[in-house]
């Protein structure tokens, strides 16, 4: 697999669907909803979340995020070869 750098957006949201995700979906624990862009955690899932669990998932969607945004960055500082 080609590095993140590399990668059109649609490529990068083509990986998180096929890897992690796909077998998250197989257990009925998330779906995703392709007309809405939109992951969806199952319900009953969703219910048995506490306060820091919910805190925690925040926590890791936000470096992630930030983390993303460094990498582009990053690459965009790089001069072309």
């Amino acid at each position: 697999m080609a590095s993140v750098d590399g990668m059109s957006d649609s490529q990068v949201q083509r990986v998180m669907l096929e890897m992690p995700f796909e077998k998250f979906e197989r257990r009925r624990f998330l779906s995703y909803a392709r007309d809405l862009a939109f992951i969806r955690f199952e319900p009953r899932l969703w219910r048995q979340l506490d306060a820091d669990d919910l805190a925690r998932l925040k926590t890791i969607c936000e470096e992630s995020v930030a983390k993303y945004y460094e990498r582009l960055a990053q690459a965009s500082e790089e001069p072309a070869p």
